[in-house]
């Protein structure tokens, strides 16, 4: 059985083997009481053996028994008393398994719950997905459409444009046959660099040439020019001694005037134009009516005259020549009126100022000074007002801007250098200060005029003396009268240029030259070209007014995908060819 101590400390501590476990089949009841019997606390015994009998009388007659009252919970509790050091083990390591559980229950729920948003979000971001697969179709969709309406706008835009480059060459080419140049030159500029065929750098090649008028106007050379007050007629003098009148507008010979028996190196309109003065190498000065052709000598068998000019009242005659002396004609009678002894070598050209007070006078060549002389008179007195210094080598031409304040003068180039150029000087005519030295003739600017308004100054070359080995100036050039600049050249003759004028409205200038040729230019540079628009289809026909004031235009269909209303245009419209409004339909 053990050592004594072994078996007191079992008694002690263990409980009892229940009898069910030592036999089998003992009634659970009868089992209680026993074990009542041998409980270590002696208040869970029986107290009196009255109350174990009482028991076992309860057991015999099938009542409950009082030995079975003590709960599952008593048992544990003294199990656990008895077992201190293990139940605290044990409750320690339970609660560390329930801490690990609740840890890793929370732990699970965090992944659930990090699970489930993750679900959430990929369900959303499908859904955007989805919908944006969906916007994407829409867009692309919407760009085919857009795309498909871009091609064909850029279609009808192109049509149009093929359209609109088709008509700017018909009214181009209208502008060009009723010699509306710079109108041609505007429209042909309009058009777009790709579209301009074969018909548009024709029409380019003809409409550059500036040249409104161009006729043959003397068999040999035209040194001499001059413009009615009116602007209708043009006088020219040739190097075959006839002065030919003409119609400034058509250019067809009104008069003939015979007489001269070599070249006509001056002409001058009284500005009554009643009178057309002329000198010549004949050594005459002839006073001729141009309408009947009539004439009366003023002056014969002298030496040569080379600028004629009346005064602005038309009462007197200024000549200058080869005798270096300015003569004095009064009109109304023939005589000579005073002489003033003016130059030291021949008198070059001559000019009255606008109110009649001063007449202005330039000489030829004088290479004792290199610049020639210019000298202002008072054209009552014939006393010397002023001297200026000219151009080098030759004043050849003088003219007074209309208000009379200045005064500019063409000349040669340097006798004493190889200098080409020659110079166009303007003077302040009040103070006689030089206001402006304009350089780019290649040789004498053999003339020169302010335009109507002054604001233009003309001028023209002729080519120095071929022995310098020089090409011919051949130009005629439209320069800014107060600042000097150069707006643009024409090569205008052959031979040079020997004189110009301005029509009275200041639109065109009309150079002679000694090609024989009388030519008519226009006086200020091509500007943008002005668009008409109105037509919805082509322009079929297009005609000017004769005054140019208007366009009259006529529609027709354009062939393609334009709707009904663009497609059909069967309107004449009248046009404001300065506002480019459109005054009717």
């Amino acid at each position: 059985v053990g050592p004594m101590r072994d078996v007191l400390n079992r008694i002690v501590n263990d409980e009892p083997v229940r009898p069910s476990r030592v036999r089998k089949g003992i009634d659970r009841d009868l089992e209680a009481i026993v074990l009542r019997c041998l409980r270590k606390e002696p208040h869970r015994r029986y107290q009196t053996a009255g109350e174990l009998g009482r028991d076992i009388e309860r057991y015999l007659s099938g009542e409950a028994v009082a030995a079975r009252s003590d709960s599952g919970l008593y048992v544990l509790g003294k199990t656990l008393r008895r077992h201190r050091v293990s139940v605290a083990v044990a409750a320690a390591f339970a609660v560390l398994v329930g801490v690990s559980l609740l840890a890793s229950l929370s732990l699970w729920r965090q992944a659930a719950a990090e699970r489930d948003r993750a679900v959430a979000a990929q369900r959303e971001q499908d859904r955007l997905r989805t919908l944006a697969d969906a916007k994407a179709s829409e867009a692309e969709q919407a760009r085919e459409i857009a795309e498909r309406e871009r091609i064909r706008a850029e279609n009808q835009a192109e049509q149009l444009r093929r359209t609109t480059y088709l008509n700017r060459i018909a009214l181009a080419r209208t502008a060009y046959e009723q010699r509306y140049l710079t109108q041609a030159y505007q429209l042909l500029e309009a058009c777009p660099t790709d579209l301009r065929g074969w018909e548009w750098h024709y029409l380019s090649r003809l409409s550059r040439d500036p040249t409104l008028l161009d006729i043959r106007a003397d068999e040999g050379c035209v040194v001499s020019l001059a413009m009615s007050p009116d602007g209708r007629r043009l006088a020219t003098g040739g190097c075959d001694g006839v002065i030919r009148v003409w119609d400034s507008a058509t250019g067809t010979v009104i008069k003939q005037l015979n007489g001269h028996a070599d070249q006509v190196n001056a002409l001058a309109f009284s500005p009554d134009g009643r009178w057309l003065a002329s000198g010549s190498r004949d050594k005459t000065l002839r006073l001729w009516d141009p309408s009947t052709g009539s004439h009366k000598m003023l002056q014969e068998g002298k030496e040569y005259l080379n600028a004629v000019r009346f005064s602005p009242d038309g009462n007197c005659l200024a000549a200058g020549g080869q005798s270096r002396v300015l003569a004095f004609w009064d009109v109304r009678n023939g005589q000579i009126s005073r002489t003033t002894p003016a130059h030291d070598k021949e008198i070059s050209c001559i000019a009255y100022s606008p109110d009649g007070k001063h007449v202005v006078s330039g000489e030829l060549l004088n290479p004792s000074i290199g610049n020639c002389t210019i000298r202002i008179w008072d054209a009552a007195t014939g006393q010397s007002v002023r001297n200026l210094l000219g151009p080098p080598g030759a004043v050849l031409s003088i003219a007074f801007s209309p208000d009379g304040t200045r005064l500019a003068a063409g000349g040669g180039v340097s006798p004493t250098t190889r200098d080409a150029q020659g110079t166009l000087k303007v003077f302040d005519s009040g103070t006689g200060e030089e206001l402006l030295s304009l350089r780019g003739h290649e040789g004498f600017v053999d003339a020169v005029a302010f335009s109507p308004d002054g604001t233009l100054l003309a001028s023209a070359g002729v080519p120095r003396t071929p022995t310098f080995g020089l090409e011919s100036d051949r130009t005629l050039k439209i320069w800014n009268a107060a600042t000097g600049e150069e707006l643009y050249t024409h090569s205008a003759h052959n031979r040079g240029g020997r004189a110009v004028v301005w029509s009275l409205d200041g639109t065109r200038v009309f150079s002679a030259g000694m090609d024989g040729r009388l030519k008519s230019w226009p006086s200020t540079l091509p500007s943008e070209a002005r668009v008409l628009q109105g037509h919805s289809g082509s322009v079929l026909r297009i005609v000017f007014s004769p005054d140019g004031r208007r366009i009259a235009s006529c529609g027709a269909e354009i062939e393609g995908e334009l709707t009904t209303e663009q497609a059909s245009d069967d309107a004449i419209r009248i046009w404001d060819t300065e506002t480019g409004a459109q005054l009717t339909t």
